[in-house]
């Protein structure tokens, strides 16, 4: 029998996870159609750059389009955690579907890490396209944050191909005895 603090936290995290699937995408959309361009240009979305543009539109549509990218990647890594959590929440924590969904995770978190990286670098070439000659910028940032999701994504895929090896090697055993 699972202790149930652990199934509590488990079906607490998970709701926590299901508001976040909702608010990120509404706060990425709010962010991209009403913040004005000093704070766009100085926010970490492009590295902190402090770019000089003018925010139209028109680019706030194409970064509304170009978060989709690592907003897609995050909300598929926000329903595999919260598959997780489901079977957390149920005791099954070694179960094969938890593994799965451990490591999809925690694949998701490393792609969308990577895919954060590119994304910053485009939106500053969006932003600055129309600028005058010699006012194009293309900025590429990697933060102390980007190198700690890659690393702890990492180590959390090889944490779940270690459990399912596991689980092989204790199917093996299984059917020994």
């Amino acid at each position: 029998m699972a202790p149930r603090n652990i199934l509590r936290l488990s079906r607490f995290l998970s709701v926590i996870t299901l508001i976040l699937m909702v608010a990120t995408p509404v706060c990425i959309i709010a962010f991209w159609l009403i913040a004005p361009s000093d704070l766009i240009s100085s926010s970490d979305a492009i590295g902190g750059t402090n770019l000089n543009f003018e925010m139209t539109g028109l680019k706030r549509i194409g970064a509304i389009v170009l978060s989709a990218v690592p907003l897609g990647i995050t909300l598929y890594g926000l329903g595999q955690l919260r598959r997780l959590l489901g079977n957390f929440s149920r005791g099954a924590f070694f179960s094969a579907d938890a593994v799965k969904a451990l490591k999809r995770f925690s694949a998701a978190c490393f792609y969308g890490g990577l895919a954060q990286i590119l994304i910053r670098a485009a939106f500053s070439l969006l932003f600055t396209y129309d600028n005058p000659p010699g006012q194009k910028a293309v900025a590429i940032s990697i933060s102390s944050n980007d190198v700690f999701v890659l690393l702890f994504s990492g180590v959390f895929l090889l944490i779940a191909s270690i459990m399912a090896e596991g689980r092989k090697i204790a199917a093996e055993n299984a059917e020994i005895i």
